[in-house]
């Protein structure tokens, strides 16, 4: 499977080179069941019972959300002792879930790209009942991402039919095969018939000259297995002595696609990151007795520091409602709100409520410029 890049560039008074980035409104949320939702402090009570819901509802036919010039939704939120899932759904049937472990502050779901032309709702569910504050919500298309030189594995430059070894309790395990992607033709990933517990793929990774494994904050890969149910396994990584495997079992698949999992250094507890140089194996494995699944994109995640800009972007919000744009926390910048084809639509100064009709706009915050749909 491939992965496309998106790297940080300036942002220049151009509308072709904007961050494409659609606010949702954390006080307004519209749909959902069985929980409570205080919009003061944009929190959500989970009182009754588990996996309840509660996000954003767009509608059906031509009320449908066109993310087609999106790639994810990011929802962020205070720590909680639950696992946080997000759900989108897709008018033309189908969901993507994407689960938050508790303790983790943000959800990202990354849309399917065959259906996100049409999307009917996001939201947000529990797996324990209890309270959960958010503090942020967009849906971007990624091209303000920082610059990251990850490295991945994608078995895009392997031959169809090559090997990669395997190994269960120290010894030899079955081989796992590079083969046509099940979802995707044309391209690759590989292929891991599992017979026994603790099976493990092995990865040879090299990092860069003047680089250690404390250069990286943690590892991805991408899951599929076949079948029609979602897939919950214990997760083994391991990296020369030091193993993760703490007996939980997440999801690491949703029935009929393509699942990205990515667990941290940090919470793997793994030491002496900076030791590790040079060549290495990553051990990676599904723990199951009998299990076939399909695993692409093995990724090491460079560490990046919090750029101004990024420092910039969280300083104000910027969202639409009925008609209105809505900005909040922004003191005493300018505004100007601009059609798409440039013409000055409003303008205003620091926090504020522009009515505007239905339609696309360019927002001009002091130094700042945002595309936004108002609905």
């Amino acid at each position: 499977m491939k992965k496309i890049l998106l790297l940080v560039s300036a942002l220049c008074w151009s509308a072709s080179m904007f961050c494409e980035k659609y606010q949702l409104d954390i006080h307004n949320l519209n749909g959902g069941w069985d929980c409570e939702f205080d919009a003061a402090t944009a929190t959500i009570n989970f009182n009754n019972g588990t996996w309840k819901g509660k996000g954003w509802y767009f509608g059906t036919g031509e009320g449908a959300f066109d993310a087609t010039a999106y790639e994810r939704v990011e929802i962020k939120f205070n720590a909680v002792t639950f696992k946080v899932q997000v759900v989108v759904e897709y008018a033309a049937g189908g969901q993507t879930k994407v689960e938050a472990e508790a303790g983790k502050t943000e959800c990202i779901a990354t849309f399917d790209a065959e259906k996100k032309n049409a999307i009917v709702q996001i939201y947000i569910q529990n797996a324990e009942e209890g309270l959960l504050t958010l503090t942020d919500a967009y849906i971007t298309d990624g091209a303000d991402d920082p610059v990251r030189n990850n490295i991945v594995i994608d078995f895009e430059n392997d031959e169809l039919g090559a090997f990669y070894a395997s190994i269960r309790g120290g010894n030899p395990a079955e081989n796992a095969e590079v083969v046509e992607n099940p979802l995707k033709a044309g391209e690759k990933s590989i292929k891991y018939i599992c017979t026994s517990y603790s099976g493990q793929i092995i990865f040879p990774m090299t990092l860069p000259n003047g680089k250690t494994l404390d250069d990286y904050s943690g590892i991805a890969f991408d899951a599929y297995v076949e079948g029609t149910g979602d897939t919950y396994k214990e997760i083994e990584i391991c990296i020369g002595e030091q193993q993760f495997k703490n007996g939980t079992y997440p999801k690491v698949a949703v029935a009929g696609s393509w699942t990205t999992t990515t667990r941290t250094f940090a919470e793997m507890a793994f030491i002496e990151l900076n030791a590790i140089s040079g060549n290495f194996d990553l051990r990676l494995g599904l723990n199951d007795n009998q299990i076939t699944y399909y695993l692409d994109n093995i990724t090491l995640i460079e560490k990046v520091e919090t750029s101004v800009k990024s420092l910039l972007a969280s300083d104000y919000s910027l969202s639409s409602s009925n008609g209105t744009i809505i900005i909040n926390g922004a003191t005493t910048e300018p505004v100007t709100v601009y059609t798409i084809d440039g013409r000055i639509a409003a303008q205003s100064i620091g926090n504020a409520r522009i009515p505007v009709s239905n339609g696309l706009y360019i927002v001009k915050l002091g130094a700042k410029v945002q595309k936004l749909l108002v609905k």
